[in-house]
């Protein structure tokens, strides 16, 4: 599920799409699945809030990433 989460995010940072985009689509989900699943909306502020804190975790390493990789190329060029 984390790895889904994070191409999701990866995704969504590549298309230019806003922080919150794993939010909106799990919340999306919830809303469309629920009927079949009802645990998803007895759990939805959890699922929402682990979503939330794996999306931001995973933004700050991409971007500690991005900084870096910039960093280097900008040393050797």
């Amino acid at each position: 599920l984390r790895r889904i989460l994070r191409r999701l995010v990866l995704h969504s940072y590549r298309l230019g799409v806003s922080d919150d985009a794993a939010v909106t689509l799990i919340t999306k989900s919830i809303d469309l699945m629920s009927a079949a699943y009802p645990n998803l909306e007895t759990q939805r502020s959890f699922i929402l809030n682990v979503a939330s804190r794996e999306e931001d975790r995973f933004r700050r390493t991409l971007q500690r990433g991005l900084d870096r990789l910039e960093e280097l190329v900008s040393e050797q060029g």
